[in-house]
């Protein structure tokens, strides 16, 4: 992942292809086989599905994001959880029965429609790790004197 001047992130597919970087969806993948089964989901579908996952996230809930956003980005380390149960088997449990639900070959958020239900889903997918106890409500606390 790299930053650039905009605070624009750049996903780099080479990054989701590396044999460090599968390896470590080894549990995952396992994990979600035995939640799809007779679907072909390798760990090289979930490194894909990640990256469409984290680009849309991007895209449609980042800083350079061209519409108002209708919530907060989800926590790097819920991307970087690769443990069996952890938060980012979650998520993409959540969104890969979403996309066979609806049918579909790719997540999209180019149209506001689409966009609309990209968000919903990640909605959902907070929900699912705040029922979980893996993210908490954000609290601010404002001194009296401001």
């Amino acid at each position: 992942f790299t930053m650039s001047a905009k605070r624009k992130v750049k996903l780099r597919e080479k990054d989701f292809e590396s044999e460090e970087y599968l390896g470590k969806l080894n549990a995952i993948t396992g994990r979600l086989a035995g939640a799809f089964p007779g679907e072909p989901l390798g760990r090289e579908d979930v490194a894909k599905v990640i990256l469409e996952l984290l680009q849309g996230h991007e895209e449609t809930l980042g800083a350079a994001s061209k519409t108002p956003r209708p919530m907060v980005k989800l926590s790097m380390r819920h991307w970087q959880d690769y443990t069996p149960g952890g938060s980012l088997f979650m998520i993409v449990r959540r969104c890969v029965r979403f996309k066979l639900k609806k049918g579909l070959r790719r997540f999209d958020w180019q149209s506001e429609h689409k966009r609309t239900e990209f968000v919903a889903m990640l909605k959902d997918c907070a929900e699912e790790l705040r029922e979980k106890g893996l993210l908490g409500h954000t609290k601010v606390y404002v001194s009296g004197d401001v």
